[in-house]
């Protein structure tokens, strides 16, 4: 675990270090089995050197479930996500179609006393920024077994 978070904390010392393309306000919603979701969030985008960039975030994400039975039981999960993706997209003037990967590390907030309040994983997913917008959708692995978080991401974004 230690290794995930210093490997993290060294992409974003090396996107912090490169000229800024802008800031990114995120917003999204999610999918998996029986869980939904929503998140919200900021992001940092550098400047794009032979298509390649790099994207750290940082998300509030809330997912929730409910039962079909009358009466059923439903729950609640927050947490606090960091993902660092690195993109790869070709310039079209207006549009920038890309290609995206990426670690992510998360803490919950809503846990049981025996579930682990850390999650870590890793995200592919295909995107376009078009102007100041940033339209994406990945798709999350989950590596920590008793989270099983695998989703489906959508997400768009506003660049300043």
């Amino acid at each position: 675990m230690k290794r995930i978070i210093a490997i993290l904390g060294l992409l974003v010392v090396l996107a912090t270090g490169a000229q800024a393309q802008g800031f990114i306000v995120k917003g999204g919603i999610s999918t998996r089995d029986k869980y939904d979701g929503w998140s919200a969030g900021i992001g940092y985008q550098t400047f794009s050197r032979e298509g390649f960039s790099i994207q750290p975030e940082l998300y509030y994400r809330n997912e929730f479930t409910s039962s079909s039975v009358l009466g059923g039981s439903s729950s609640t999960r927050s947490s606090i996500e960091l993902p660092v993706n690195v993109q790869w997209g070709i310039d079209l003037l207006v549009a920038k179609p890309f290609i995206f990967a990426g670690p992510y590390a998360t803490y919950h907030f809503d846990c049981g006393p025996s579930e682990p309040k850390f999650d870590f994983g890793g995200g592919a997913g295909v995107g376009v920024n078009i102007w100041y917008l940033q339209l994406a959708a990945k798709y999350n692995w989950s590596f920590n077994a008793p989270f099983n978080r695998d989703c489906w991401e959508f997400s768009l974004g506003i660049k300043f």
